[in-house]
């Protein structure tokens, strides 16, 4: 995703490494933009043919994958996971202080876009279900986002961070 990224900053030539997930509409809001992006596997090998100026990678990114880039001379810069809306403007910001752009009008969108979401007419119970049948519950960019959306969330009382869940539908 990090491609998607780069090339809603305005970088030429970025390359989503992984599995092209930036240039699908229902997972990343750069789709569009990603269309064009070169796809590969993140393979050191695949990655080294392309004789990148910059590798951008995630926590997730294999280390060894990353070792032998930079050992082969490459610029590797890592980014952690977002966890809330701070994290994605100071990694967009990072973003395009490292490709040399300036990602301000970017992130003043994503913050337009958060001050236009409207207050519900009446409460709305939301949870959110993830992969696995586990539900979100505590801190973190899942309810950050419900919270934007001034959502009540059911109160966890005894429910470790992921709970497990049987339901198929989670609305109310």
């Amino acid at each position: 995703m990090h491609g998607s990224i780069g090339a809603a900053i305005g970088c030429a030539g970025a390359v989503d490494l992984g599995d092209g997930c930036g240039a699908h509409a229902q997972v990343s809001p750069f789709a569009d933009l990603a269309a064009d992006i070169s796809v590969n596997h993140g393979g050191a090998e695949e990655v080294f043919r392309l004789s990148p100026d910059l590798v951008l990678a995630s926590d997730y990114t294999p280390i060894a994958t990353l070792d032998l880039l930079r050992r082969l001379g490459l610029r590797v810069e890592q980014f952690a996971p977002e966890y809330s809306f701070d994290d994605i403007r100071t990694n967009t910001a990072r973003m395009g202080a490292l490709l040399g752009q300036d990602a301000g009008a970017l992130i003043a969108d994503f913050d337009a876009g958060l001050a236009r979401i409207s207050t519900p007419t009446r409460p709305i119970r939301a949870v959110i279900y993830g992969a696995n049948g586990f539900a979100s519950a505590g801190p973190g960019l899942p309810q950050a986002v419900l919270d934007a959306a001034v959502c009540k969330t059911p109160q966890p009382r005894s429910w470790p961070i992921a709970a497990p869940c049987r339901w198929n539908v989670l609305s109310c």
